[in-house]
């Protein structure tokens, strides 16, 4: 029998956002360094799975539009030498999903999501090798801990406030501006 699309019990979809889960429960007992050590090895996964969705999302985005721009011009070529008119129309129609396309993307900035989470996927290793650096050369477990905690929390807080900027960015793109009147 054939999928039906229903969930399966006991078996997680994947899920494709760009988005960022909250971490899971830390596990009983742990000392600094192991939660430390739990929320990076969290939000490194994250961070890479939303940078690579990101970044497949604008590789489809780009090869959409250069695949329609090519039959765009293909048809006009049709059109011309064989005088089929009616390809017109599927010249428009690809025209139209270009510009669908691109509303889409302008929405979603997946480019500059991708730029924003390699970045703080970058940062975060850099924590993950810092502190594994410093336990290595017998610095105090807790200071390299609370160091590590406060670059994770920076890193994670300019990664909202970029994700913000982003979303600000398009809402000033899209809004209506207010028309203003010279009264004298």
């Amino acid at each position: 029998m054939g999928d039906t699309g229903a969930e399966q019990p006991g078996r997680k979809r994947p899920r494709r956002t760009s988005g960022i889960d909250l971490p899971p429960p830390l596990p009983g007992g742990a000392d600094s360094v192991a939660v430390l050590l739990h929320y990076l090895d969290y939000y490194e996964k994250e961070f890479a799975k939303t940078r690579l969705t990101a970044k497949n999302r604008f590789k489809y985005i780009t090869l959409w539009n250069s695949f329609a721009a090519a039959l765009i011009a293909l048809t006009g070529a049709i059109v011309a030498v064989w005088n089929s008119t009616w390809l017109g129309l599927l010249s428009t129609a690809l025209a139209g999903s270009i510009g669908v396309v691109n509303s889409w993307d302008g929405m979603f900035r997946e480019r500059e999501l991708w730029i924003q989470r390699s970045e703080m996927l970058g940062q975060i290793q850099l924590v993950k090798r810092t502190l594994q650096f410093r336990l290595a050369r017998g610095d105090d477990p807790q200071d390299a801990a609370a160091d590590g905690f406060d670059v994770l929390n920076s890193v994670v807080s300019r990664d909202l406030e970029g994700w913000l900027g982003l979303r600000q960015d398009q809402s000033d793109v899209t809004t209506t501006p207010r028309t203003r009147t010279n009264d004298g």
